[in-house]
């Protein structure tokens, strides 16, 4: 009896090999490696498929240095007063390769445009580029005052800081153990950025951070108070606080904007915080680098028990010490970051409608000891410029393993 023939496995083997491939980038997507210098973009251009990842956002184009960014972008969003950006991590060190970031443009540019005074308070600074622009305006006979952290702006081996001062720069420095940790600038007290960039190669090209610049008397009048405390008074921690903030709450064209300052209203932004998760009737979404506050965290699990939408995504180094472990615990659905460097955001939104922001970390050494910013705007449209970011980072992001969590 003549032997059955043997069907050909070759399909099998090819879908095997493709399952392989596609199993091969999705984990090293998922762990954050760069899947152009380990070839993995060569092995899914061979079978066909770099074009089906690149279109559905998991793979970016590498960029000329050739690093292979991961990720998604979120493209600035602007209106009549304000402005949002978001960094675009491009994860390498070569310094070639730290120039032309959308976010760090947009800063040169206004240093650029500065005709008379620019004040700034910032943690850190190396920024090769933002320093030469700071260098030029002091050349043209702008009036330079920075406040800089003594220990991440003075002390560090890589700050560009001394560039500065050598060029005829105005500073004071913060020479407490805890951390002047702002990052604002005030431009010809008419403009104010600020956000979780710091102002250097990492903050810009390696970081998820985000920045705004706003055009507004009021909320000029509110830094340029803080600001002044800390260079001409040299107050740098003030629980009784002898320079009240202005104009605490305030409307632009509409948009209701509170203003915040650490340490002095340290319990005042704890407090608030609660209140606005409490006040959440739909969602209360976080993407932060540290999270540590009991209280808000309580707030978001006993809102999540009556029924809102809790999310969030953490900075992975560090998450299990802070409020990610009891939130997952109680069923939110939260995930580590996607970023193999910092994912450095200090962001909550709440119901798709506002956005807290700014330079504070949701920790009890951002609320008791640091100088921080924060700000609460009650604007859809930045919200949801704010929601599509969380949205990128959430989906690079990775579930907390079961044995992590021990629930």
């Amino acid at each position: 009896m003549a032997k059955k023939k043997k069907k050909s496995s070759s399909s099998g083997r090819s879908l095997l090999y493709l399952g392989l491939i596609i199993a091969v980038a999705l984990a090293a997507i998922a762990f954050g490696i760069d899947t152009e210098a380990t070839g993995i973009n060569d092995t899914l251009e061979e079978a066909g498929l770099l074009e089906v990842f690149e279109a559905t956002g998991l793979i970016t184009e590498s960029d000329e240095s050739g690093t292979g960014a991961v990720g998604v972008e979120v493209p600035p969003t602007s209106g009549e007063w304000y402005n949002v950006y978001f960094t675009s991590p491009i994860n390498t060190n070569e310094e070639s390769a730290h120039t032309g970031a959308t976010v760090e443009q947009a800063l040169i540019e206004q240093i650029n445009n500065s005709q008379r005074t620019i004040d700034a308070a910032l943690f850190e600074l190396n920024s090769p580029d933002v320093t030469a622009a700071l260098v030029s305006a002091l050349g043209r006979g702008v009036q330079v005052r920075i406040v800089f952290d003594d220990d991440h702006a003075l002390d560090d081996p890589d700050s560009t800081a001394e560039e500065l001062i050598d060029a005829g720069a105005e500073y004071v420095s913060d020479e407490r153990s805890a951390l002047m940790h702002n990052k604002f600038f005030i431009f010809d007290s008419t403009y104010v950025w600020t956000g979780s960039m710091n102002i250097t190669r990492n903050g810009v090209y390696n970081n998820n951070n985000n920045a705004m610049l706003f055009r507004s008397q009021k909320l000029v009048e509110n830094y340029q108070t803080e600001f002044d405390e800390m260079f001409n008074d040299g107050q740098f921690t003030t629980r009784g606080d002898e320079f009240p903030t202005p104009n605490r709450s305030f409307t632009v064209d509409g948009t209701l904007l509170e203003t915040y300052f650490s340490t002095e209203d340290g319990d005042e932004i704890e407090a608030r915080l609660v209140e606005l998760v409490s006040e959440s009737t739909s969602s209360v979404r976080v993407m932060v680098f540290s999270f540590t506050l009991d209280s808000v965290g309580n707030a978001m699990i006993d809102r999540l028990d009556d029924g809102v939408t809790i999310e969030g995504v953490f900075e992975t180094t560090g998450s299990l010490q802070g409020q990610m472990r009891p939130l997952a615990c109680a069923g939110a659905n939260i995930r580590q970051d996607g970023n193999p460097r910092i994912l450095h955001h200090k962001v909550f939104i709440f119901d798709e409608a506002i956005v807290a922001m700014g330079s504070f970390n949701f920790s009890a050494n951002a609320r008791d000891s640091n100088n921080e910013n924060m700000l609460v705007i009650h604007n859809e449209e930045i919200a949801q410029a704010y929601t599509q970011e969380w949205q990128a980072r959430f989906a690079e992001g990775r579930i907390p393993s079961a044995e992590d969590l021990d629930c």
